[in-house]
């Protein structure tokens, strides 16, 4: 029976010239990964480690456009300069053999498909499809794979080079700065002025807006001390709060919505203002409470001299204790746990100034809160105890305006002879908890979606000559359908790539001088409009200068623009006419409107600041 099934194969096989089998055999695509996130156009490169032998030939489809049949006999393993249309993109590699006997025919062995998605906020609207990531190409492991042929690492000579051929970049991109309009760096292939090879993970990249940053600090657990002017909180002679209760729901909303986080010295003073107003007063000590909910709070309160005859209370300690035992309802209020607050008046026993003068009395009247570890005691504000065997660890997480995040976990490793204090971690306002596997913290934080700013913290407890916690931490995190993996440390961040505004601003320095400023280039999206390299229009652009005005400007597209019926019935002229402002120039929208920044908020040209100033530059006899 076997012997039956293997005559027809054998005879099957030769028929077909073998590809029945061949037909398994294609190269990985190495870049773009599927479901990428590109530019206007990318350097498709296949795996180099294939075997050519087997696959003779390939060809590239992108879209609508078929690109040449490539021989492999060549070398030649990657496809330059692929052109992609504003949005999705399907790049289809399809790879050939050619059968016994015959030169001109070739049999299809099989193919292999990526999607990827050319993003241009201005073309596309923005809206990165799911599961779409940037998947940058300049990685450890990718270089590595090309190393075995390709020079990878950067020379001195790369940053200024006698000739393009010379330059470290010039073999993949070549085809790069090609153009009427190149600038002025990649015409002399000058990239490392704005690519920097330094970048850890990814090399020469920039920082979009909405990357991930996380920055870790550790500092010494030291009690926290406000000092707070008594007069713009309670009523004259009262422990009644001006506060009503309007306004101390809108505070207590505020502060839980806020991010504010308390830095520098511990001992700080809310210098009273007669028109202080009393919401201002209370914000640190709020913002401080919200980001360190386990800490104790001991609330003393003193005033300055003795009230009034015929006074609700009869001497300055009443009446600071009532004061006080009010403070402590407000904080308990705000979700304060009694069992944190120590509430205590001192009444006039501990002056700071003279009691005879009209500032000695405002000095005198204050309320100071201290916060402190649990199980650390404080007997009073004057005498702060030190506390050498801990450090409370503050990890900021910020991420904006990017492919949402999900499954975040932070993982940090603990300094010899450390422990993590339990109960002292705080996420969000709420108790977190790691888990801990010997000195490594795993904190899970959950998806956080696709903008945020968010603080976790924590305490360690550790020996006086212990080893201070490091700043290096892993994260973690699901964008789309990968998992990403990102060291951060503090030598890391020097390392972190400029954004792209940051970059363009080292040489256009004043692009956004003035007072008022264009939107997108005041949110740095230079390359909306700009291509940084070359282009076959003027400054660089993408499009032609009105296209590229009423790409967002839409209304404007229609002919009639905002004096429509003042000087004819189809409104002022935007285009097709000359600029008697610019000799030799035709009239576009940069004629009447600056582009980045001008002085008025219709960002009008010539420094104008009014429509008649600016009409006055060219209708001289209005």
């Amino acid at each position: 029976m076997g012997f039956r099934l293997v005559i027809p194969t054998l005879l099957f096989m030769v028929l077909t010239g073998g590809t029945a089998f061949a037909k398994q055999k294609t190269a990985p695509i190495l870049y773009p990964l599927n479901r990428a996130i590109v530019g206007d156009r990318v350097n498709l490169v296949l795996d180099p480690s294939t075997d050519w032998s087997a696959i003779p030939f390939f060809q590239v489809i992108a879209g609508n456009k078929d690109y040449p049949v490539v021989d492999t006999a060549t070398m030649k393993h990657a496809i330059q300069g692929v052109r992609l249309e504003p949005g999705l993109n399907t790049i289809t590699v399809k790879y050939f053999t050619r059968p016994a006997g015959k030169k001109k025919d070739r049999t299809l062995l099989g193919s292999r498909t990526v999607q990827v998605y050319s993003k241009n906020d201005l073309f596309t609207g923005g809206v990165v499809p799911p599961r779409f990531a940037p998947r940058p190409f300049h990685s450890r492991k990718n270089e590595k794979t090309c190393s075995n042929c390709h020079r990878m690492k950067v020379k001195p000579e790369d940053a200024n080079p006698a000739k393009p051929e010379r330059m470290l970049c010039y073999a993949c991109h070549k085809n790069v700065p090609t153009g009427e309009h190149v600038h002025g760096p990649a015409a002399v292939w000058a990239c490392l002025s704005c690519h920097n090879p330094k970048l850890y993970p990814v090399k020469y990249q920039f920082s979009p807006a909405g990357s991930l940053r996380v920055n870790k600090v550790a500092e010494a657990v030291k009690p926290v001390l406000f000092t707070i002017p008594s007069g713009p909180l309670f009523k004259p002679e009262s422990a009644i709060l001006i506060l009503g209760k309007k306004k101390e729901k809108e505070l207590f909303q505020d502060i839980r919505s806020s991010l504010t986080t308390l830095s520098g010295d511990s001992r700080i003073y809310l210098e009273e203002r007669r028109r202080e107003d009393p919401l201002a007063l209370f914000k640190g000590v709020l913002s401080y409470i919200r980001r360190n909910p386990g800490d104790n709070i001991l609330l003393e309160v003193h005033t300055a001299t003795r009230p009034d005859t015929g006074a609700v209370y009869k001497n300055p300690k009443l009446l600071s204790q009532a004061r006080a035992r009010s403070l402590a309802r407000f904080l308990r209020r705000f979700g304060v746990p009694s069992r944190k607050i120590t509430a205590v008046g001192r009444g006039d026993a501990f002056p700071k100034a003279s009691n005879f003068t009209e500032s000695g009395r405002k000095q005198n009247s204050r309320i100071e809160i201290v916060f402190h570890p649990s199980d650390v005691r404080v007997k009073n504000s004057r005498t702060l105890p030190k506390i050498a065997d801990r450090e409370r660890v503050q990890v900021n997480i910020v991420y904006g305006k990017g492919t949402p995040i999900r499954r975040v976990r932070i993982i940090e490793k603990l300094p010899k002879n450390s422990r993590y204090l339990k109960g002292s971690g705080r996420f969000r306002g709420k108790r977190k908890k790691p888990v801990i596997k010997g000195k490594t913290l795993v904190w899970n934080l959950g998806n956080l979606g696709n903008e945020f700013s968010e603080v976790l913290t924590y305490v360690v407890k550790k020996p006086s000559r212990s080893r201070a916690v490091s700043s290096r931490l892993r994260v973690t995190y699901r964008s789309g359908r990968d998992t990403v993996s990102r060291v951060f440390s503090k030598k890391l961040s020097a390392k972190r790539g400029l954004t792209i505004s940051e970059n363009c601003r080292k040489c256009h320095e004043t692009i956004l001088s003035a007072p008022f400023k264009h939107g997108p280039a005041e949110a740095g999206y230079c390359t909306i409009c700009h291509n940084p390299h070359a282009s076959p229009y003027a400054a660089w652009l993408k499009k032609p200068l009105w296209e590229l005005c009423v790409a967002c400007h839409r209304p404007m597209a229609a002919g009639r623009h905002v004096v429509a019926g003042f000087v004819s019935s189809t409104g002022h002229p935007t285009k097709g006419r000359r600029d008697p402002s610019r000799p030799g120039k035709k009239i576009s929208c940069s004629s009447c409107h600056e582009p980045h920044s001008a002085q008025s908020h219709s960002l009008f040209t010539h420094g104008a600041r009014s429509r008649f100033e600016l009409c006055k530059v060219c209708h001289e006899k209005i």
